[in-house]
């Protein structure tokens, strides 16, 4: 993420304290982040949320990771890299793998990672057929209560002693009323529910937690999906009123799984490590109505100018041309010289399930194009755009390629960041 989009800007690189002993592991942490290719076809929406949320929650921790395949760490042997795995929504699984799948993860236990499950693990074939899963679940000391809750349920701090919920208070509510129901998933022992899903009359485990002598594990039951835990706003019923504090939450889980719990200060690069980091984002689907974006973009000037906060500003190319080029140009320079940035929400906001490689070129490199040009046809030239806002429906993974090769950043509707970090972080 661009450090001219962020303000204030505080260099958030934590160091070790001599008091501890450190190992490469220590000072160098790394975590996979690992969906299932069959889940992927059967639930895409689902699996690319957790996805999603998962990578921001790394890029919120600072851990370095990688996005990996179930399939494929079914053979890896060198799992011994990650110090943490993050399995999210892996509930579909071929027959073909999951032995494998779970010979590698008993070894990679019994090498010393560490876990977190988000979400059913294996619990179906490749077929969506149910499978007897037991052999797995005891790997890890887990079980599957079922699918439990509605749209009176809520997640609230359950025990507040631990690292991960510490600086909350037992019975603080952690989000809004959830839009669905949880998979909801507990340790069959020896584990702790830190976050409980509830609605006043029954709470069932929504973040357990459970230490062994050689492992940190980690249960969530549905951080990121269609259930909204993790949303901070909404377009539909149920609306949201009440402070979202889940990825605090969880950015601690991932520290918490990583290094135990540390009074000392630990190897985390942050973005910011301000009180408030404030960063706007705002795609102009109103790019046609030149009163509107004349009146938008002097705000955000202003805004810039009085408090460092600066905006992405992302046109819909085609309509800033109807709009006209010799108002809007001198105001898009204006924002990139306060250290914004101008980006494109493609060039007809039509981008959907459709899409072929002649709409994506129309779409992504037409509207490059068309902003560069104008902004330099109109003597305020601002390089290359770089900077990419997902316009209309949800832009599938195995699309994700068409994205990625021409911009550096690619924010999502619905908070989901998702840049060449997707596929690694360094």
């Amino acid at each position: 993420m661009s450090s001219r989009v962020i303000a204030p800007i505080v260099a958030g690189l934590l160091f070790t304290s001599p008091l501890y002993p450190q190992s490469a592991a220590f000072d160098t942490p790394r975590l996979g982040i690992v969906i299932s290719k069959n889940s992927f076809e059967h639930h895409w929406g689902v699996t690319q949320m957790s996805a999603h949320g998962w990578a921001a929650v790394a890029n919120l921790a600072g851990i370095p990771y990688d996005c990996l395949f179930l399939e494929e760490i079914a053979k890896d042997e060198k799992l011994k890299r990650y110090d943490l795995l993050i399995f999210g929504q892996c509930g579909y699984v071929a027959d073909a793998v999951y032995q494998n799948f779970k010979n590698t993860l008993q070894d990679y236990l019994a090498a010393g990672g560490n876990v977190i499950v988000d979400g059913p693990l294996a619990v179906s074939d490749e077929r969506a057929r149910d499978r007897q899963h037991h052999d797995l679940d005891a790997v890890l000391g887990v079980e599957y209560a079922g699918f439990k809750g509605s749209s009176d349920f809520r997640i609230k701090i359950a025990h507040s002693t631990h690292y991960i919920t510490r600086p909350f208070e037992a019975g603080q509510f952690a989000t809004q009323h959830l839009a669905n129901g949880l998979n909801i998933l507990q340790f069959k022992q020896h584990g702790e529910a830190l976050l409980v899903s509830s609605n006043e009359r029954e709470s069932y485990p929504f973040l357990s937690c459970s230490t062994s002598l050689k492992n940190r594990l980690v249960l969530v039951s549905d951080f990121s999906t269609w259930a909204g835990a993790a949303s901070f706003f909404r377009n539909v019923q149920p609306q949201v009123f009440y402070a979202n504090q889940l990825f605090n939450l969880m950015l601690r889980a991932v520290h918490w799984a990583i290094y135990g719990d540390r009074d000392a200060p630990f190897p985390a690069p942050q973005v910011s490590s301000a009180n408030l980091t404030a960063i706007i984002r705002l795609d102009a689907d109103g790019s046609s109505n030149l009163e509107a974006q004349i009146k938008t973009l002097n705000y955000l000037i202003d805004l810039a100018k009085e408090t460092g906060v600066v905006p992405v500003y992302a046109w819909v190319s085609s309509g800033a041309t109807k709009a006209g080029w010799q108002d809007l140009a001198p105001l898009g320079k204006k924002i990139e010289d306060l250290g914004g940035e101008i980006g494109t929400h493609s060039k007809y906001h039509r981008i959907d399930k459709n899409m072929n490689a002649e709409r994506w070129e129309e779409e992504l490199s037409g509207s490059i194009k068309e902003i560069e040009f104008n902004m330099s046809d109109y003597d305020y030239p601002i390089g290359k755009v770089e900077w990419f806002i997902n316009p209309g429906n949800t832009i599938q993974m195995k699309d994700y390629e068409e994205v990625a090769k021409r911009f550096l950043f690619d924010k999502r509707h619905c908070r989901r960041v998702c840049p060449k970090a997707c596929r690694q972080s360094d």
